[in-house]
């Protein structure tokens, strides 16, 4: 396998909307910082994030979501110019199909509508491309009309299925957009650290 843009030990620094911002992987020792981002989440975003209701992060759940191999499950978070976490976004490889990863996104909600959404969704879309997935799948709230705009943003839309509440989008992702991606990205995240 080539090497991977984005790394279990990814970290950049970049400029968005006038404001310093870092990216990199979550490691073991953020699990406070999860904790304390699903704190600075309203209900409205914690429903559309879990799609349901949650008021915190079992241990179990904290193990998991911070203990990767950054191949078939990988995950990225902000932080902003105060290195307070602010966004995450994961993929997790399917066991029943190599080619294809769920992907989600969460965003603090001071933090929405800056178009950080956009910039994660192509992060995670490419960082799913380069391991060799070519599909990815999202579960939402029907009521979540901004990420639904987002899911077809990034990819060809394959299949929208509606399951009561929520609504299923299965995404292509193909060669020349992720090549396109992969630039953007490239001068967006020139300052790259690999952890020591």
């Amino acid at each position: 396998m080539d090497q991977l843009f984005f790394t279990k030990t990814f970290y950049s620094t970049f400029q968005w909307r006038d404001s310093t911002y870092y990216l990199g992987a979550i490691l073991p020792d953020y699990q406070k910082d999860l904790l304390e981002g699903i704190n600075h989440l309203s209900p409205h975003s914690i429903r559309n994030r879990f799609l349901g209701g949650k008021k915190t992060l079992t241990e179990k759940e904290l193990h998991y979501l911070t203990h990767f191999d950054g191949i078939n499950h990988f995950a990225l978070g902000v932080r902003n110019s105060e290195q307070r976490g602010i966004a995450v976004t994961r993929m997790v490889r399917s066991n029943d199909n190599a080619n294809l990863a769920e992907i989600a996104i969460t965003i603090n909600d001071e933090y929405q509508n800056l178009g950080l959404g956009t910039l994660l969704f192509k992060v995670i879309a490419y960082a799913a491309y380069e391991r060799g997935i070519n599909e990815l799948i999202i579960h939402l709230l029907q009521q979540n009309e901004g990420m639904q705009k987002l899911a077809r943003k990034v990819g060809r839309l394959i299949s929208k299925i509606f399951h009561g509440e929520t609504v299923t989008y299965m995404i292509k992702l193909e060669e020349t957009e992720m090549n396109k991606i992969k630039s953007e990205l490239e001068e967006l995240f020139i300052e790259i650290k690999k952890a020591q």
